[in-house]
């Protein structure tokens, strides 16, 4: 049976498994083994580029998360900082807030 694109022979484990469900005999034994540990190997090797992914997806969202709170930043320092936030600015130290606000 051909290993799957990942290389793990996971239809001969099953494939061995369902003709012997009684045991694997000894003569078939270490092949057996042997598919199961390589088998083993290849689910490891998954779940750590899983894990892997999971990192990399959460340090993606902080630097998101960051890069929006600093666009945030910019966007309000720029209206605070229009030619008419600063004139009203200016008469309001001068006169005080408007009634409207």
């Amino acid at each position: 049976m051909q290993p799957d694109r990942h290389g793990a022979p996971l239809p001969a484990l099953t494939c061995d498994e369902s003709r012997h469900p009684d045991g694997i005999p000894d003569a078939e034994r270490a092949d057996y083994e042997r598919l199961l540990t390589r088998r083993n190997e290849v689910v490891a090797e998954h779940n750590d580029l899983i894990a892997r992914r999971r990192t990399a997806l959460a340090e993606y969202n902080h630097r998101v998360a960051s890069h929006n709170d600093h666009v945030d930043a910019g966007n309000a320092l720029a209206e605070e900082s229009t030619p008419w936030r600063i004139v009203q600015g200016l008469w309001e130290s001068v006169v005080g807030p408007s009634s409207d606000e």
